[in-house]
């Protein structure tokens, strides 16, 4: 997939499912993909398999935890946020999939519990990952700015 400027990370601090201690996940938003069917809407993405490493480096300088592992949900390896304490990974099913909960808010104010970085890219970056539409515009309009 191809994405062009800009490019979002999203994020939030949630307990980890396991264990309970509070961490950082993250996800990101596409302002525009090389997906004719859907031009011009932005879309949060999940299950990233490839990403450029100029593009990893400065996300995980940010997020340490978000790393490369394999998830027995899907039974494949994504990027996801992983806890530093017990080492599991908070998934994208239960990030992105269901109503309400961290990247699929349901209201303005779950989406201004997010926060939201403009990633520094390349003017096109190319990524294997899906992408869900519906949800980015609301992020998009009320998550905090970050620098």
């Amino acid at each position: 997939m191809k994405i062009y400027n800009p490019f979002y990370m999203i994020g939030k601090r949630l307990p980890c499912w396991h264990c309970g201690e509070k961490i950082s996940v993250i996800g990101f938003i596409a302002v525009k993909t090389d997906n004719d069917e859907q031009e011009g809407m932005p879309c949060t993405l999940n299950d990233i398999t490839s990403i450029p490493v100029s593009l990893l480096n400065y996300i995980q300088a940010r997020v340490p935890n978000f790393k490369l592992c394999y998830s027995r949900t899907i039974g494949d390896r994504y990027y996801g946020s992983v806890c530093p304490s017990c080492g599991k990974l908070y998934g994208d099913h239960f990030l992105h999939h269901e109503p309400g909960i961290a990247f699929f808010p349901n209201t303005n104010e779950d989406a201004a519990a997010l926060y939201i970085t403009q990633l520094p890219t390349d003017d096109v970056i190319e990524l294997e990952a899906g992408c869900h539409y519906g949800t980015a515009c609301i992020i998009l309009e009320h998550a905090k700015k970050n620098n």
